[in-house]
């Protein structure tokens, strides 16, 4: 599935046939959106069915937030947002949760500490139900992040935490964080990605993380690694990248790593430029784990 000006496409890789699946411009009478989309990131629901979307005006102004059912097709939920801040109102990407209970919101507008979002004037992290009710503010800030499920099946968030300076997560019912491992800055700064897609093993997330330098600093530089989601979980690292992210030459995005997994969590993509910066050179590396990984691990 992907999404194409205010349509939602299918393409079946067997007979290589494209299909329109919804256009929600019919959902929206008398407005010009510009696109209905999850804005690059974002998934739907384990099951495929629940997908939580953005509608954006001619001005890439989010104009409405909405829940779509694809086994009904249909909008089930729609939210209004042409009465928010202009500057609310420009939001860098939306999701569902796994199981399709909660909408989540990544606005580019954080919060003030100390000043947590609303409904009507929203910041930061914004979590709905899936009828779009309920709005609260998690995170007063939110940078790379991914949903994912813990060990006991709960929806939770696993996000780099810009104020702590960790990896946490963040139950999406009970509110509560949970810190999973510090970031050490002390000898380079490190950027990171974060995978929660592998339901079918759940309580793990995979990190991936680079920085500018070519020399790693510690363990944690230029790294596929595994973080379990609970308090003092355990680390697996899987592979040093070799991809370096020169900011003084031309910046490859795709270079940073951006590791993503499988449901069952026995295989993981990532990207390198081994260590050609600035060349737009990258290829892609999977990464292959024993069905039985877990238990060989202390």
């Amino acid at each position: 599935y992907y999404s194409a000006d205010t349509r939602l496409l299918s393409y079946h890789t067997a007979t290589q046939q494209t299909a329109t699946v919804h256009d929600f411009a019919a959902d929206f009478p008398g407005q010009d959106l510009a696109a209905v989309w999850t804005r690059y990131e974002g998934s739907s629901s384990h099951d495929g069915r629940y997908w939580g979307l953005m509608a954006e005006d001619q001005d890439w102004l989010t104009s409405a937030l909405l829940v779509y059912d694809l086994a009904a097709d249909q909008v089930i939920a729609t939210l209004d947002t042409r009465g928010w801040p202009a500057e609310a109102r420009e939001i860098d990407s939306v999701t569902i949760s796994p199981l399709g209970n909660y909408f989540l919101a990544y606005l580019d507008r954080y919060c003030e500490p100390g000043q947590p979002g609303t409904p009507a004037d929203p910041c930061g992290l914004m979590v709905y139900d899936r009828e779009l009710h309920n709005g609260r503010s998690l995170l007063r800030i939110i940078g790379h992040s991914d949903t994912a499920l813990d060990a006991q099946g709960r929806e939770v968030l696993v996000y780099q935490d810009i104020d702590t300076d960790h990896i946490a997560m963040l139950d999406l019912a009970s509110d509560a964080i949970t810190p999973l491992w510090p970031i050490d800055f002390s000898a380079t700064s490190i950027g990171l990605h974060i995978s929660g897609r592998s339901f079918d093993r759940p309580g793990w997330a995979v990190i991936s993380t680079h920085d500018g330098d070519v020399a790693s600093h510690t363990w944690m530089d230029d790294q596929v690694f595994l973080v379990e989601l609970k308090s003092n979980g355990r680390v697996v690292r899987l592979a040093h990248t070799h991809s370096l992210v020169d900011e003084t030459q031309e910046h490859n995005y795709w270079a940073e790593p951006q590791a993503s997994a499988n449901h069952a969590l026995t295989q993981v993509l990532f990207t390198t430029n081994w260590n050609r910066s600035g060349s737009e050179q990258v290829e892609m590396y999977l990464i292959e784990l024993p069905l039985d990984w877990t238990a060989r691990l202390p």
